[in-house]
């Protein structure tokens, strides 16, 4: 490799330059297009040059722009400037006919830049499409899209249906249990979409339904025989479980924990997989590790089953975990062949798909000729930020300009540095470019710094110098560079001298007061944080004292930058800095859908979708964007007036959503309630204000280039919630506020490119990550030419593994080369001895691959010595000092400055006994040892919205979406019904606007209209009626029921124990099995008011009766719902504490408002309903379940509650 000169590279055939951090890559571009201009005698139009971001062409087409006018300037005599290559042009055509003849050329150029060919990989790929559509083959009108997560969801959701939804029924559950989802699919997409190359491993075959049909019957059998020894021999085998012969330490009171679990797993009709974690104490292996020395191992039959019965489980999560990762590797394959056709289909374009457009073009049978017009058309191509290509991108530039050379070859310059590929994440594959390297006829690299002082470029120099291979890979060699002679960075004089420009802070473990190990991460980081935001205090102290200068302007804070590792971390320091009163601006690569405002907006727009329901407008107006405080929406509940005056207020803003589409709405919503004034009052007012404002340009361009209705826009707003924060666009990353005086908080990623006068790097101790991308171990395999491998596998091979860990060793020290870098005149970097420090890129940089001191113990000495030994190489630039703790110092505001308003301090005590519950809050606090296992009885907790069918377009209640939005659904569309003029025309209309209310299919209309028929006219037993027969609710009119009846109570002191007792003295629950859910509350006493909602309070022939609907999945068929089964699990459940709750409330309203009110006359019963059980072809008294509680037991609930 050879240095780079400028002004005499040859301008033909592959170079590749090689620009460390700070040695002037723009710099060398626009030299390049001017000598090409020059010498080659080019116009614009037929250089191409080629960046990876829009900024990067605006800066790029700007900076170009001037170096040609300077040079004209030059030419003409005008000025000839500071500038090498001009000052070395002159020299070289220094006749009056050479400048005339380069004024010429310039002039042209000038006049003809606009058609210069400045663009993204992206845009050039659209503009050879577009300009090329019969040889390419591309669809004339297709439409370009920013953003494609509309279509993905589709996608996914058609895969889902055919592939996962219409799979076995025991596949189906599991995927769910195991967390496997539509997220997960969509994770995938966004995962793999743009490496359509990548190699998938591993190979799988589809599961034999028939082998899985018969593993599993066999499996039911053993769980059977397992329920039924249990149940008759639980005592017995409990004790054998508390034997002394069992060491206390491994059962003892762990007996209680696997007693409760296993209670809970027999009351399954089914096995679950895999089983609970303690089940494997019940095998013979586990009890034999534990049972003591010379002591009878305890054994029984059950102990023998439970063997069986793990290793049966153990053997089928096995072949469904295969059928999983099978499922996936179609996924993928549906993803690389299937997901562009269907964007073909709706004639769109995503970024991505002009890439794979363009090499297929290339690579066609008519891709010859393609190929040697766009060689004719660009004579000479410019490549920048080459390090952040992908094997795509290059392979477009490369099967152009470099696969075809011929006698009329094109000058390629690549430019890039290896040492910066650190997006990796986003697809850029830094082994692309060492592949272009090897092809390269001509390599350089850049050796002078423009950007750092002289200290700095040394300290940098040492750090990178220390070990023998710091880039990991031999072909990413750090060559040091020098400061450049004419530098026009300002020198940083402390008191009036220069200090060390590379400060390392040592966080010693002496600090932690006596204890030596290592410092947990958390704590680290809080200390290091303080530290940090202390010395950047006192470096804005001196500044403003005039002692600490760059140049001859005081430091300040927009000359101070923090670089971290994520936006947590960014949002963190900006509060510790406000706090100290230090003014910050964030700038982050988070997506603006990860904010505080997308959540905020996502109710807002809910609230312009329903502006009806109120629901979900308090919501709206509860949020900062709206800002109606506790007493405001106190007043809507209150005052109907008050709440009507918001009701009219969106669903104006609904209307002009509809006329004019979301911006214009957004925007006169802001103007006429005067939002922007009070956010702006807020401490982060202006964050909030750039990230409202933001977010409703992309709804706004979303709305445009999809046509969305305000249904569509949600579930798009939705999609775009849920997306993994790493794959937001450039366009979707978070906007400056302002350019105000303020310190600069970067993320590493973000600061690539950019350049401060002091630099923190608080975080570099942090090691390599763990974790796979979205559990997709990508690697590149050493042993196959290293082609870009994915392994599906959550444990690769050790092989695999290594390489994965290596590649990501190998980015991180490209991390950390980029931190250090950004500085211009002083860098400031933390180290220590915390957890995992050998993982970190720093340990690998300083120490190198030492297997001797892997193995050797971590103290701070150690660590002390290695960095005094690298300030040695360059003692008067590196400072090595250990870190201290000290109190928050704060920066004093000057007169420009406003004082953060800071509240008082609250010294007051709360009761957190005290407060408003419901039967919600009470059966959320389950034991733990309930939480440890899969939800047994409600099923549609982990299977939420999407039925197990039985088979394909058998549409019924049993295969109605499960979970608890299909809950609502049928809860609000039964609350609308007037169940006594059944048929009406009005239910259908009903039945569709809340199924498009929550986003279900209109398929479900049929169902949901059958099902309200049947509810209607089920017969309900009554033993009161005085015409001695049944009743149906069709008998029921709307001035005989309140629907959705509010309460609220006040509880003295409620007890639980209190409740249970008496629950049990009146033989409701069962004190021998004690299988009811109410054991396994954790709630023990309540103090305050109980409110809640009752489904259906109606009267009928003078008594009150009040009605509960119930969505739950109990089974497929009709027998899954019989009265023995229905009073069976009511008493198993909590859903006894809440019928008794609604008793207790409905008695309490009756008695205020009914005369002469008397429980035993006037109050009919409980009826809970269980829609999926009611049918014309089920048995009469299916899915009905009625209970009247004793006046005795009402008296003694009434105490409890009431006292």
């Amino acid at each position: 490799m050879q240095p780079f000169d400028l002004s005499r590279c040859e301008l033909s055939g592959v170079n590749l330059i090689e620009a460390s951090a700070g040695t002037g890559k723009t710099h060398a571009l626009t030299g390049l297009f001017l000598r090409l201009i020059i010498e080659n005698n080019l116009t614009p139009p037929q250089i191409l040059v080629i960046t990876f971001t829009n900024a990067a062409t605006a800066e790029l087409k700007s900076r170009i722009r001037e170096k040609l006018i300077s040079a004209q300037k030059a030419f003409q005599g005008k000025d000839k400037g500071d500038d090498e290559l001009i000052r070395f042009l002159l020299e070289r055509y220094a006749s009056e006919s050479q400048k005339k003849t380069i004024l010429k050329q310039i002039s042209l150029a000038l006049a003809d830049y606009d058609e210069t060919a400045i663009c993204t990989i992206h845009g050039f790929c659209d503009r050879v499409l577009r300009e090329n559509a019969f040889e390419s083959g591309t669809i004339f009108d297709a439409e370009i899209v920013a953003n494609q997560q509309g279509i993905v969801g589709e996608f996914v959701s058609d895969f889902w249906r055919k592939h996962i939804y219409e799979n076995h029924p025991l596949i189906v559950k599991y995927a769910l249990a195991r967390k496997f989802s539509r997220d997960t699919l969509m994770n995938l997409l966004n995962s793999v979409s743009s490496k359509p190359d990548m190699r998938v491993l591993p190979d799988l075959c589809d599961l034999n339904r028939e082998s899985l049909e018969k593993e599993y019957a066999l499996l039911r059998r053993t769980f059977e025989e397992f329920r039924k020894i249990w149940s008759g021999k639980k005592e017995e085998i409990l004790a054998l479980l508390k034997s002394e012969a069992l060491r206390k330490n491994v059962y003892g009171n762990q007996v209680e924990k696997i007693a409760a679990q296993t209670d809970a797993l027999a009351r399954l009709s089914e096995p679950v997989i895999p089983l609970p974690e303690r089940f494997v104490k019940l095998t013979p292996a586990s009890i034999q590790k534990a049972t003591k020395a010379r002591c009878a191992l305890p054994r029984h039959r059950l102990f023998d089953v439970a063997e069986e019965l793990s290793n049966q489980c153990r053997d089928l999560e096995e072949k469904l975990n295969g059928q999983l990762l099978f499922l996936q590797k179609k996924f993928i394959d549906a993803v690389l062949n299937e997901f562009p056709s269907m964007k073909r289909r709706k004639n769109v374009l995503y970024f991505n798909d002009l890439l794979f457009g363009a090499r297929k073009a290339l690579d066609a049978h008519r891709g010859k000729r393609l190929r040697e017009a766009l060689r004719e058309r660009y004579r000479a191509v410019l490549v920048d930020e080459f390090q952040d290509t992908d094997p795509i991108q290059y392979a477009i530039v490369d099967t152009i300009f470099v696969s075809s050379q011929d006698e009329k070859a094109s000058a390629v310059f690549y430019v890039g540095d290896p040492k910066q590929a650190i997006y990796g994440f986003r697809g850029a594959d830094v082994f692309a470019y060492l592949r272009a390297a090897r092809a390269a006829t001509r390599r350089y690299t850049m050796m002078k710094n423009w950007r750092s002082e002289e200290g700095l470029i040394n300290a940098i120099n040492a750090i990178f110098s220390l070990s023998g291979n710091p880039f990991i890979y031999r072909e990413i060699q750090y060559i040091r560079v020098s400061g450049a002679e004419r530098t026009k960075t300002r020198k940083l004089l402390e008191d009036g001298r220069a200090t060390p420009a590379m400060r390392i802070l040592f966080l010693a473990s002496e600090n932690k007061g006596g204890d030596k190990s290592s410092w947990n991460k958390t704590d680290a980081a809080e200390i290091i944080m303080a530290s940090v935001v202390n010395e950047i205090v006192r470096l804005l102290k001196s500044g403003r004292e005039n002692r600490l200068l760059i140049g001859d302007h005081p430091v300040r804070e927009s000359d101070i930058a923090v670089l971290v590792r994520t936006n947590r971390q960014a949002a963190d320091f900006q509060k510790a800095l406000n706090r100290a009163g230090v003014a910050t601006t964030l700038q982050s690569s988070q997506s603006v859908f990860q904010t505080d405002e997308a959540r905020e907006m996502k109710r807002f727009l809910l609230g312009v979708a329903h502006p009806d329901d109120d629901g979900i407008l308090l919501a709206a107006l509860a949020t900062p964007l709206i800002g109606l405080g506790a007493e405001a929406l106190g007043r809507c509940l209150d005052e109907d007036l008050m709440m009507e005056q918001w009701r009219e207020i969106f669903r104006q803003c609904h209307d002009g959503f509809v006329r004019n589409g979301f911006l214009t709405m957004f925007y006169d919503f802001l103007e006429k309630q005067h939002i922007r004034p009070r956010i702006l009052t807020y401490p982060d007012g202006l964050r909030k204000i750039t990230n409202y404002l933001h977010l409703a340009e992309e709804i706004h361009l979303a709305q445009r280039e999809e046509n969305l209705n305000i249904g569509a826009v949600l579930r798009w707003f939705d999609l775009m919630l849920e997306r993994d924060s790493e794959l937001a666009g450039e366009r979707e990353q978070l906007r400056l506020e302002d350019d105000k005086n303020a310190v600069h908080l970067v993320t590493i990623h973000k600061s690539k490119g950019l350049e401060y006068g002091i630099v923190f790097c608080p975080f570099v101790w942090e090691g390599a990550k763990d974790k796979a991308q979205n559990g997709l171990f990508c690697f590149h395999d050493e042993e196959n030419d290293h082609a870009l491998t994915c392994d599906l596998n959550p444990a690769p091979s050790e092989n695999f593994m290594a390489q994965w860990r290596k590649e990501n060793l190998a980015e991180e020290v490209r991390l950390l080369y980029v931190a250090l870098t950004r500085a211009k005149n002083r860098c400031v970097f933390v180290w220590g001895n915390i957890k995992n420090i050998r993982h970190s890129a720093l340990w690998h940089v300083l120490f190198g691959p030492s297997d001797e001191l892997e193995q050797e113990e971590l103290n701070d000495q150690l660590l002390l010595n290695r960095l005094r030994e690298l300030a040695a190489l360059a003692p008067e630039d590196i400072d090595v000092s250990v870190l201290g703790q000290s109190a928050l110092d704060y920066l004093s505001p000057t007169r420009a400055d406003k004082e953060e308003a800071r509240p008082r301090t609250f010294g007051g005590f709360i009761d957190e006994s005290w407060k408003i519950a419901s039967y919600s809050y009470l059966t959320g606090m389950k034991k733990q040892v309930v939480e440890e296992m899969p939800l047994i009885e409600e099923e549609n907790v982990f299977l939420p919205e999407i039925p197990v069918p039985e088979e394909k377009g058998s549409e019924n209640m049993f295969s109605f979406p499960r979970g608890t939005i299909a809950g609502s659904l049928l809860h609000e569309v039964l609350e609308s019904v007037d169940f006594s003029s059944l048929p009406h025309p009005d239910t259908t209309a009903v039945i569709l606007e809340k199924l498009r209310k929550y986003n279900f299919d209109e398929k479900w209309a049929p169902v949901v209209f059958k099902m309200i028929a049947d509810v209607a006219g089920a017969k309900l037993k009554n033993p009161f009626s005085g015409s001695g027969r049944d009743f149906r609710l069709a008998f029921i009119g709307p001035h005989q029921c309140l629907k959705e009846l509010a309460f609220t109570f006040p509880v003295a002191e409620m007890s639980l124990r209190k409740i249970i007792d008496v629950l049990q003295s009146h033989r409701i629950i069962d004190v021998e099995k004690r299988d009811s859910e109410l054991y396994h509350l954790s709630i023990k006493e309540l103090r305050g008011y109980f409110k809640g909602f009752i489904d259906l309070v109606f009267e009928y022939e003078n008594r009150f009766y009040l009605l509960d609907w119930k969505s739950n999945y109990l089974g497929g068929q009709y027998e899954d719902y019989s009265p023995k089964i229905i009073r069976d699990y009511m008493r198993r459940s909590s859903y006894v504490l809440q019928y008794l709750i609604y008793t207790v409330a409905l008695d309490q309203y009756l008695r205020t408002r009914v005369r002469h009110y008397d429980y035993e006359r006037h109050f009919g019963g409980v009826y809970y309903i269980f829609l999926r059980g009611i049918g014309t072809d089920a048995p009469e008294e299916n899915g009905i379940y009625f209970e009247r509680i004793s006046p005795d037991l009402l008296t003694e609930l009434h105490a409890i509650f009431r006292p």
